[in-house]
């Protein structure tokens, strides 16, 4: 069940070109009742003005006016890992690789027991005025909460594995996170697929999921060169990530899978 609403404040920023801000201005919007329709089908503004000449104009929609009150629109967060928000100062800051070495060691502690942070990360989005996240996905822990919240989600099932024996099992399940996020797709929430690093995914698993994302039309989106470390791995194949495959993975002469050249290279067509 569709229904107007005018929402009014003493200053309305509209972002067009000129960043033009509005004196007693109000938005007429059109919106779904949830609860009837249980659709979770976006709002759609009808028009930006004054809200007297609204009110006036559309005398049967809704209204409401906050008095010193501020109407923005919505931040957008385009990159936000909501299954590590346990994280609270347990991983090593400052250096990329012992930045890794951390997460490594504590991954488990942190991926434990995430509902309750999930949902306190999702608050948090909210109340600090984002209305729209990119998530990036690694396990689809944070599915169910992110579609059922008042988020507008782009959701990034993320790809990441290194190892080319497991690369069957690891793109089975990625494909599981990825079909089960395209039986929620609507205008809210939109599945994607990520790539995690150039370090992490080895290219024929990387290829395996780019195929599935241009066969359903999904935005992409990657971590690369996020270090000094990973531009030295991908160029000369050497520092920090050859000790990190040879030591904590135990890889014999480890190489990188692209160039930086080759790793863009894959997102042709």
């Amino acid at each position: 069940m569709r229904s107007q609403k005018i929402i009014g404040a003493s200053r309305v920023f509209i972002c067009d070109e000129g960043f033009c801000i509005l004196k007693d201005g109000g938005v007429l919007y059109e919106s779904l009742d949830y609860a009837q329709s249980g659709d979770l089908q976006s709002a759609k503004i009808l028009a930006v003005g004054d809200y007297e000449n609204l009110t006036r104009t559309y005398p049967n929609a809704q209204k409401e006016f906050w008095h010193n009150g501020v109407l923005l629109p919505t931040l957008v967060n385009a990159h936000i890992h909501f299954e590590f928000s346990n994280n609270a100062t347990n991983f090593v800051y400052g250096d990329f690789g012992q930045w890794l070495d951390s997460v490594i060691a504590k991954r488990d502690d942190v991926l434990s027991d995430i509902t309750k942070s999930v949902s306190q990360a999702i608050d948090s989005q909210l109340r600090s005025g984002v209305g729209l996240v990119g998530a990036i996905s690694s396990y689809g822990y944070d599915m169910e909460a992110l579609r059922k919240s008042a988020l507008r989600v782009v959701y990034f099932c993320e790809a990441m594995g290194s190892n080319p024996s497991a690369i069957d099992t690891l793109f089975s399940n990625f494909k599981a996170r990825l079909y089960q996020s395209m039986e929620y797709k609507n205008t809210r929430f939109i599945p994607a697929v990520a790539l995690h690093s150039p370090y992490s995914l080895h290219h024929i698993y990387a290829k395996y999921v780019l195929q599935e994302a241009k066969k359903l039309q999904t935005p992409i989106s990657a971590h690369f060169l996020e270090s000094q470390h990973e531009q030295e791995w991908l160029c000369h194949g050497s520092g920090y990530f050859y000790n990190f495959f040879a030591h904590t993975f135990g890889v014999p002469n480890p190489k990188p899978f692209y160039t930086i050249q080759s790793f863009l290279e894959q997102f042709v067509g």
